[in-house]
């Protein structure tokens, strides 16, 4: 879970440079790809977690 947040990390740093910078909007939009598909990753771990739990009754 922690390389995922530092790879999310990364991806918004360079999504927001590229963003500023303006002059790659191609790239930019990569990255903002990157990272909805980073963002939906962590959604879908920490639902299977919680119903991990809920299953276990805690």
């Amino acid at each position: 879970m922690i390389e995922l947040f530092c790879g999310y990390e990364l991806a918004v740093d360079m999504r927001d440079a590229l963003t500023l910078a303006g002059n790659r909007p191609d790239l930019a939009e990569e990255y903002r790809q990157i990272c909805l598909e980073l963002e939906e990753e962590v959604e879908t771990m920490l639902c299977a977690a919680a119903l991990a739990r809920r299953r276990k009754g805690r």
